[in-house]
């Protein structure tokens, strides 16, 4: 049955009338008959969009039209998504396209290899792409990963961490945190692992910077973690400043099991697939740590003055607004767990 304007049933017969003249006309009249019938129809119905619209209408006066639409269940921002390709992209190209030797040749161009600054380990040895790979070196590694499960581990991190911080930042400033957090995670790993030959590819110390930078806002009220919030609005909540984060128990309680979590990798390294593997958990920290101090240096949202102590004035200065408005209106290691 078609329903229009709420009244199916006299909408309905007069359906049915409406076939039966044109029925009864001669088959050369019924195509200007129908075409007739039709803009009758369409002058009715706007005719009756006001009654509609009005049926519509809620309790608060809102039509439909005006009430706030439903939220993704899976808001994930373009740049992440980006970024969640181009890794996969390159592990194809590893998995899928290099030979062997190949790969040990992409290996040596783009995975992190501590010996390539201690002038010492293979003296007689000219690094493929020379200082400039000394260079992109420090953030090429984290595109790469050893097998599916290395990928797949970090890209659902990465869509946990990596989306709100997305968010808050923008595509521009994340990029560019995530590429220093990566190279905050290298620098660590060159100081405990200097000389070593072992590359070490993954995107964990990146994605540990991405944690850190999250717990800088998520906490906050009104942030990403609040049950009743307005999604464009929690990202923009002015972030706890560091000293007010450390005194969190929320942030305290994060800190403790992920710093606890990753010397349990120090210590418990387990290699995947036969492949001898370790988990460089010194990145992770590197990272962690570089997200956390220089949060601060990306964040485009304009702190609270003094977030640790924003409640009180905060308070004072309602009350007083509140009183104006009554007067006036592979063999590598890998940097994840």
């Amino acid at each position: 049955m078609v329903q229009t304007a709420g009244r199916p049933i006299s909408t309905a017969l007069r359906l049915l009338l409406s076939q039966a003249r044109l029925l009864s006309l001669p088959r050369a009249q019924r195509l200007a008959a129908l075409l007739e019938d039709s803009r009758k129809f369409q002058n009715e119905a706007s005719e009756r969009l006001p009654e509609c619209t009005r049926r519509l209408m809620s309790d608060d006066g809102r039509t439909m039209l005006d009430r706030p639409r439903r939220e993704r269940m899976l808001n994930v921002p373009a740049v992440v998504v980006a970024l969640l390709a181009v890794l996969a992209l390159v592990h194809a190209l590893l998995a899928l396209a290099l030979s062997a030797e190949q790969t040990t040749e992409f290996l040596l161009l783009f995975a992190f290899i501590p010996a390539r600054y201690d002038a010492s380990v293979l003296p007689d040895v000219v690094w493929p792409g020379g200082w400039a790979a000394d260079v992109w070196t420090f953030v090429t590694y984290a595109l790469i990963h050893g097998d599916i499960s290395h990928l797949g581990f970090n890209g659902v991190w990465l869509l946990a961490f990596g989306s709100p911080v997305a968010q808050r930042f923008g595509s521009l400033r994340f990029i560019a945190f995530m590429a220093a957090t990566a190279a905050a995670g290298a620098a660590a790993h060159l100081v405990t692992h200097f000389g070593e030959l072992l590359p070490m590819i993954g995107a964990s110390a990146a994605i540990s910077g991405a944690m850190a930078a999250a717990m800088r806002f998520a906490f906050q009220q009104g942030g990403p973690l609040g049950l009743w919030r307005d999604r464009e609005a929690a990202y923009r909540v002015p972030a706890a400043s560091l000293s007010a984060s450390l005194r969190d128990p929320r942030v305290l309680s994060f800190l403790l099991v992920w710093f606890g979590a990753n010397i349990l990798f120090g210590f418990f390294s387990i290699g995947a697939s036969g492949v001898a593997q370790a988990v460089a958990w010194q990145a992770h920290i590197g990272g962690f740590l570089a997200g956390l101090l220089a949060f601060a240096a990306f964040d485009p949202v304009p702190s609270s003055a003094g977030a640790d102590r924003a409640k009180g004035p905060t308070r004072h200065r309602r009350f007083i607004d509140h009183r104006d408005r009554n007067k006036r209106p592979c063999d590598c290691r890998n940097s994840d767990g």
